[in-house]
């Protein structure tokens, strides 16, 4: 059994990889913030950098497997579709921020679609407002992401630089904590 005492002097030994944490998030967050759709675009090329990484990693995993006497076709299924995603993203980065934010406001489409019928059909229900709410503005969302992707884009990476840096000095104030804790 671990004791909860020196499971915490561990942790906080190790405030300094929270503060690194917290510079990075800031670092980006400022980043997407002041670059947006460079920003974004240079994300969605890492992603598809990771997802072709992964993906031969998956396929000498299910290479491995396979050889060891498996013989699920399916293993192969999610390496080769990450691989063609990454080669997507990484083949027109632009184009693939609209069809992201494409993707992503079909989602929010049937979310809200959703949302919007459960609310209509909760007669009587507290929820009711909420959910007919909800349900209105993913609609309208929705509609927005994909009739203006690029925008939508641009508003993303800014809400989620600011959302990073936020995320950074919590990280940040937390590294201090741990510091004081591990003296």
């Amino acid at each position: 059994m671990t004791d909860p005492t020196s499971v915490r002097r561990e942790l906080a030994s190790k405030w300094w990889l929270f503060a690194f944490d917290g510079v990075v998030l800031v670092l980006m967050g400022l980043l997407l913030v002041c670059t947006q759709l460079v920003a974004a675009k240079a994300f969605l090329e890492v992603v598809g950098i990771l997802l072709i990484i992964g993906a031969i990693i998956g396929i000498f995993a299910s290479a491995q497997a396979t050889s060891a006497g498996s013989a699920s076709a399916v293993r192969w299924f999610t390496p080769i579709i990450a691989c063609a995603l990454g080669v997507f993203l990484l083949a027109d980065p632009e184009q693939s921020i609209k069809v992201v934010v494409w993707v992503v406001g079909i989602c929010t489409l049937l979310l809200g679609a959703l949302q919007l019928s459960a609310g209509l059909g909760l007669v009587g229900h507290q929820a009711r407002g909420l959910l007919i709410t909800m349900g209105i503005l993913g609609l309208i969302a929705g509609l927005l992401m994909i009739t203006n992707p690029l925008i939508t884009a641009w508003v993303l990476s800014i809400f989620f630089g600011i959302q990073f840096i936020f995320t950074g000095i919590y990280r940040i104030g937390a590294a201090a904590q741990l510091r004081n804790l591990s003296t």
